[in-house]
């Protein structure tokens, strides 16, 4: 294909709503209409309305407007947060400038600490989620908003003290 296009990445279900997953395409007019054609002939479908909802979100600016929002008071929280998880005996080896998540150095199996979480109705991610060995580990990825519940960090300062 010669003609210039550019994809756009998946709009995220966590920001877009539930089942509010998607794509979309930005092309050129004719290479747009050559592709939701083959779209439709290779039966890669996804519902009429969903398609709509989805455009009237992207054409009228709500996305945007709504990921800057919270962007900006995921950013207003982020140093707070760092600062209090390093309070607590945690280590942030590279500070994020953006996003949602910091991975953390408990010092401390984090699989145990997440099964101990679990069982008070904390969900937390221990960093062998994300390593293919699965194999134990002190890191663990922490969702910033989470972070600024006040009973989570006193029970992670008691509990990740306890098991240095």
């Amino acid at each position: 294909m010669s003609a210039r296009f550019q994809i756009a990445s998946a709009i995220n279900a966590k920001l877009f709503g539930r089942k509010g997953e998607g794509a979309f395409l930005r092309a050129a007019a004719e290479l747009a209409r050559r592709l939701a054609e083959r779209k439709l002939l290779e039966s890669l479908t996804s519902s009429e309305i969903g398609e709509r909802v989805v455009y009237k979100v992207l054409s009228e600016g709500h996305y945007r407007k709504h990921v800057d929002r919270l962007c900006g008071r995921l950013d207003q929280v982020r140093d707070r947060v760092i600062r209090q998880v390093e309070r607590i005996g945690m280590q942030v080896a590279i500070p994020p400038a953006a996003g949602m998540f910091v991975w953390v150095d408990t010092g401390c199996d984090t699989v145990a600490l997440t099964e101990r979480a679990m069982e008070i109705g904390y969900l937390l991610a221990p960093g062998a989620l994300f390593s293919p060995s699965q194999l134990p580990s002190n890191h663990m990825r922490i969702n910033i908003a989470c972070m600024t519940d006040p009973g989570l960090l006193r029970w992670l300062e008691r509990e990740v003290g306890a098991r240095r």
